[in-house]
């Protein structure tokens, strides 16, 4: 695709719904900061940029998932030193719309609050549930967020360290989460 070359980073590849297509992370070393979600037709074998650095406010894309309708929701930052600011975003599908859904925040995650503005966490990691209504996000702990009520509530509490992945059975019913905890020891 326009604007790679042989010495970027390609990684985080996902399964589209109907197994069509795959999505992939991509990452410039070569001009700093550049980078994308990309999705490759396997029919046609063309790629395309689906969300590319710098457009529609969008920073450097740093983790993603793909609803089962092709929307994309990404956690993006924009890296100029430390702290760094992050936000989320929804993507239609053709990648001309853009909502965000957590605004840009100082700090080394994004913060999603509920519409009360009450309850606030760090979110990373965005994973859509199979139907597509609500995203779960790595926090302290696992967070649910439906997209139609925006009430944020935390599913589940871990013991002791944080949450640094989820994501859905593929029924929707349940959700599967690592982390850490302290001395080292993996959390599933």
């Amino acid at each position: 695709a326009a604007g790679m070359s042989a010495y970027d980073d390609f990684s985080r590849p996902r399964w589209s719904a109907d197994g069509s297509a795959l999505y992939y992370l991509w990452h410039s070393n070569v001009t700093l900061g550049d980078g994308g979600i990309n999705r490759l037709d396997l029919r046609t074998k063309t790629s395309r940029a689906v969300v590319r650095s710098g457009l529609g406010g969008m920073g450097r894309p740093a983790e993603y998932d793909v609803a089962h309708d092709g929307t994309v929701a990404v956690e993006d930052y924009v890296k100029g030193g430390e702290p760094y600011s992050s936000g989320v975003y929804l993507v239609a599908p053709d990648g001309t719309t853009r909502r965000i859904l957590v605004p840009e925040n100082v700090g080394n995650s994004s913060w999603l609050c509920d519409t009360t503005h009450i309850s606030c966490f760090p979110v990373e990691y965005p994973s859509w549930s199979p139907d597509g209504l609500a995203l779960a996000f790595a926090s302290y702990g696992v967070m649910l967020f439906p997209l139609k009520s925006q009430i944020l509530r935390q599913a589940i509490a871990p013991p002791s360290g944080q949450v640094t992945s989820v994501d859905w059975s593929p029924d929707g019913r349940s959700v599967v989460y690592a982390g850490d905890q302290p001395k080292g020891q993996p959390s599933i």
